[in-house]
């Protein structure tokens, strides 16, 4: 698919999943090793302290090489143009049963729209799982809302604060800062996503959409990486950001392509 084609697709609110290709594989494959390597086989059989240490030292390693090549491997093969992007450090994610019930855990299940959190209305999110999920595992977008303002207190969110606090590589519950949510609870339609192993979730960032709780007997292993299009953001290009009052955005750390 054209490149701006794809683009105005995700800009205009569509949820594109694209099947396992050679270069999701190798990107999982690799991952795994990191999570084997610092986790075990029996992840569930760590304490939370040495659950949250592997996540840490977990994070640490995918963003080092060969991950961002690969991740720039993905995009090529789903049909995105690479000159003009700037992307973000590949994150790896971990929601284990009853995570729900962890206060400190608690941002992890705010619904939310990333813009929301210093992030343009002109990005792109890509999410992988590292195995397959689906609603009892996953996460929710309420598609209603794409266009549509729900009451939040995004307006409490400061980029550079944040920033200054750790930003987004921090593990929940090590420094305490502002995680702006929904204030209402959601209505209307919403899509609980599935995936397989490797498979490919392309969204706008804009879209309000929430973490579910994990009520399987595993821990949930995913990826997730983020990009925008320079001139996307000098132009004002972008979805629909109905209610972000945020300020600031979070964008120095994303390396140009």
């Amino acid at each position: 698919m054209a490149c701006q084609d794809l683009e105005e697709r995700l800009f205009g609110g569509e949820l594109i999943r694209l099947v396992k290709s050679p270069q999701t594989a190798e990107l999982v494959q690799q991952a795994w090793k990191v999570v084997r390597h610092e986790f075990g086989e029996m992840p569930l059989k760590l304490s939370p302290d040495e659950f949250r240490g592997a996540l840490t030292q977990a994070r640490s390693k995918i963003q080092a090489a060969p991950f961002p090549r690969l991740v720039e491997s993905v995009l090529e093969a789903a049909g995105l143009c690479l000159k003009g992007l700037r992307l973000d450090s590949l994150r790896l994610r971990a929601v284990t049963p009853g995570l729900e019930h962890v206060e400190a855990a608690a941002p992890v299940f705010y619904c939310h729209r990333d813009t929301w959190y210093g992030n343009p209305s002109c990005q792109i999110n890509g999410w992988i799982p590292l195995h397959a999920v689906d609603g009892r595992n996953s996460f929710r977008f309420f598609t209603d809302y794409f266009e549509r303002p729900i009451n939040n207190d995004s307006h409490l969110f400061s980029a550079a604060k944040f920033a200054g606090e750790g930003g987004f590589g921090r593990v929940p519950g090590q420094v305490e800062s502002i995680y702006p949510r929904a204030l209402d609870e959601p209505r209307g339609e919403y899509q609980d996503i599935c995936c397989e192993k490797g498979e490919l979730l392309l969204f706008a960032a804009a879209h309000l959409h929430q973490t579910l709780p994990n009520t399987t007997e595993s821990a949930r292993f995913s990826l997730d990486f983020r990009f925008y299009r320079d001139k996307n953001l000098r132009s004002g290009r972008g979805a629909p950001d109905p209610d972000n009052r945020s300020s600031g955005l979070l964008t120095d750390g994303y390396r140009p392509l």
